[in-house]
């Protein structure tokens, strides 16, 4: 299912991209290329998130956390739970900052809307995380925290969008 959602995303966003209008079309093609660079980083990372955490959980396997008194066994086991928690965190910033500065780019947009699209993107990759965190703390089954954590990330997506659409029109923006 991941699958069909990553690369119906990816036909959508190409699409998009290519119909903006009044935009050169080597901006639209740089912006479609970091599309597809952020598509491929948000379709690999559930698959190389073994690759990242375990080397770090098993380099404090025996030897404590710290001295903070934890023995070695709970110290990987905290450590195998808040490195993906923060890794988690800001993948969804940086797949939200790459979508929404691929539009930007398409858009002809100025630099300075890149730098407002990336701090958004990552302040409400937290906003998103924190959501989760709130839903899994609250007792919701896996599906309703799923499902609510993606319309909040797609609600911000479109006011992300909006915002920029914004400062698009400041008589700098574009």
């Amino acid at each position: 299912m991941s699958v069909v959602v990553a690369i119906l995303e990816l036909v959508l966003g190409v699409v998009a991209l290519l119909t903006v209008r009044a935009s050169p079309m080597p901006m639209r093609l740089f912006g479609i290329g970091l599309l597809i660079a952020i598509s491929i980083y948000a379709f690999a990372l559930p698959y190389l998130m073994p690759i990242i955490v375990n080397p770090g959980v098993d380099g404090f396997g025996g030897s404590g956390f710290g001295g903070s008194g934890f023995d070695g066994s709970a110290s990987s086991f905290e450590l195998a739970m808040i490195i993906p928690s923060i890794i988690w965190t800001f993948h969804g910033g940086v797949v939200l900052a790459g979508t929404i500065i691929a539009w930007n780019l398409a858009r002809n947009r100025t630099w300075w809307t890149h730098l407002v699209a990336a701090g958004y993107a990552l302040l409400m990759g937290l906003v998103v995380a924190f959501v989760e965190w709130a839903m899994n703390w609250f007792g919701s089954s896996f599906a309703m925290s799923m499902v609510l954590t993606q319309c909040v990330l797609l609600g911000v997506t479109f006011c992300g969008l909006g915002l920029l659409h914004v400062l698009g029109g400041l008589p700098r923006g574009n």
